[in-house]
């Protein structure tokens, strides 16, 4: 008779970005512990190449483990008496998210800076089948801006928006954002692209350019048949095309940021309840490049973060 095992699995996520970061946390405490990953199957994963690679969990295969949450890493080190699977907990990804919401549970923190890492997770995160993606046009600087309303989604919750106001911010938020990239960019035209879950995002289009009346900014959207569940791996992967991102903190378009080196990206981290809801208050710049006008390309250079 054989030494216990040990493997590690997850599955306490709710929408595809939630589900695909909680995969990437348990790969993570694979990858640097040396223990086998059980694959939680959820809805969409069928349709990346992960699902063909990893060894998925089972109820069968689940009856033969004694089951134990993570709750501190030293536990991984322990040796054990019977089978055991270590379920990874739904946490944020973001720290700035996990320390605002309260630190509950225990925080993952993956390493995207370790190339063998990361390299492994962008050939997994990958669609089986190609994709009908959106293009933005060469030789101009392009913006995925992912615009996070609910779409009606149960899951999208009064409460839940409250509960999780980074990943909810008001319009405000965003056009804050899109100001201060014109300035970054020597007020160059922008093409801007909506990712929103919203039913009606032309609605959506028209108040960002009620904002820029006067300016060379290209507002752009999806005119029609958009909701929570439509489009959902071609709008993820879609952005991933585009030159700079402005987001939420939401799990969808924080797993664009780690598939995709933006040049420059925008995300709020702090923020306040005020008489006309939720303020943010603080936001992360990262420049990975910066606009060359005269030669119409990006120059790279080292990253820079800034709290604006």
């Amino acid at each position: 008779m054989g030494s216990p095992h040990k493997a590690v699995t997850f599955g306490e996520g709710g929408r595809l970005g939630d589900n695909i970061l909680d995969y990437t946390h348990a790969k993570w405490i694979s990858y640097k512990w040396g223990i086998p990953l059980l694959f939680y199957n959820f809805d969409y994963s069928d349709q990346f190449v992960f699902s063909d690679t990893e060894q998925h969990l089972t109820e069968e295969s689940k009856s033969g483990y004694v089951t134990k949450v993570i709750t501190d890493f030293s536990q991984l080190s322990e040796s054990v008496d019977v089978d055991t699977l270590y379920q990874v907990g739904h946490v944020p990804d973001a720290y700035e998210e996990y320390t605002f919401l309260g630190s509950y549970g225990l925080y993952i923190p993956v390493d995207w800076s370790d190339k063998i890492f990361r390299d492994m997770m962008r050939d997994l995160i990958v669609p089986k089948e190609k994709l009908s993606l959106i293009q933005p046009p060469a030789g101009i600087v392009s913006v995925a801006l992912h615009y996070r309303d609910g779409g009606g989604f149960g899951w999208d919750t009064d409460s839940m928006k409250r509960g999780l106001p980074l990943r909810f911010p008001h319009i405000s938020y965003y056009i804050k954002q899109l100001k201060r990239l014109t300035v970054l960019v020597g007020r160059q035209q922008l093409y801007v692209q909506l990712f929103t879950d919203h039913s009606d995002p032309e609605s959506i289009r028209k108040q960002f350019k009620a904002a820029f009346p006067q300016s060379n900014i290209e507002f752009h959207c999806r005119q029609s048949g958009n909701c929570h569940d439509a489009n959902v791996l071609e709008d993820m992967f879609s952005m991933t095309n585009f030159d700079c991102l402005i987001r939420p903190m939401s799990h969808y378009s924080i797993t664009a940021s780690h598939l995709k080196d933006f040049k420059i990206e925008f995300y709020p981290t702090g923020g306040h309840w005020g008489e006309s809801g939720f303020i943010v208050d603080k936001v992360e710049l990262i420049e990975r490049a910066r606009w060359d006008k005269t030669l119409k390309r990006w120059i790279p250079k080292n990253n820079i973060r800034t709290s604006v």
